[in-house]
């Protein structure tokens, strides 16, 4: 270099760290960075927008599962509780890995956390391992709900009738999907107007989420039931 020359001083990029939104979009440079702390997303702007460099990578439950619309393609999410890896496929949550062999539902299982809804009593009882204690729904779409924290298969089912049922009232039983969305696996159960066991029913083996037992037409002298069992 001969004397007297200048050297230059680089430019140095401006690095943001925000949520997405507040992400500056006016007095920047091409090549300024910004840490999206919502999205775990790095981004350069280009002069005209902020472009992702750096791809979302997260665990947790399937309901805290970002919204795929906002994340890079090939983000990916595992979900703790249902035991699957998904990744952004044109801009939505697509399944890419799933455990080989999905865990067969047992009773003990299906007891393990009890029961909740919007049943007009106890909706807990539905799954307590107690057939004295019913669970009763007044009007239809009244429903207890069991978590199973995990993705399970399941195919048998079996009922504790009631016998204050005057046996006119209906029961289906719902299962959350691995895509988290409700799906109908047995309609048409009719309440039970003794205090013993149905016998086991087999159905079609499905992988759920969660169980729903639904009111889809009330009993005369209101829906109880007295124990659900599901498992496979």
């Amino acid at each position: 270099m001969s004397k007297g020359s200048i050297t230059p001083i680089p430019y140095v990029r401006k690095v943001f760290y925000a949520t997405y939104a507040n992400l500056p979009v006016t007095g920047l440079k091409v090549g300024d960075l910004g840490y999206a702390t919502d999205r775990l997303v790095f981004y350069r702007w280009s002069g005209a927008a902020w472009q992702a460099v750096t791809m979302h990578s997260s665990s947790g439950t399937a309901a805290n599962i970002p919204a795929a619309a906002d994340l890079p393609n090939g983000s990916l999410y595992y979900e703790t509780d249902t035991k699957i890896l998904k990744q952004v496929q044109a801009g939505a949550w697509e399944i890419i890995g799933e455990t080989p062999e999905y865990r067969a539902l047992t009773v003990a299982l299906f007891q393990a956390n009890p029961a909740t809804g919007s049943m007009a009593t106890a909706p807990e009882d539905i799954n307590d391992n107690n057939t004295n204690s019913s669970a009763l729904a007044n009007a239809v779409d009244q429903y207890a709900e069991v978590d199973l924290k995990g993705l399970f298969k399941i195919k048998q089912w079996r009922q504790f009738g009631d016998i204050g049922n005057s046996g006119d009232g209906v029961w289906k039983i719902q299962y959350m999907d691995a895509e988290n969305a409700w799906q109908d696996w047995v309609t048409g159960i009719a309440v039970r107007t003794t205090a013993d066991w149905s016998g086991w029913s087999t159905e079609t083996e499905v992988k759920a989420i969660k169980i729903r037992l639904v009111c889809t037409t009330n009993d005369t002298n209101d829906s109880e039931i007295g124990e659900l069992e599901v498992k496979y």
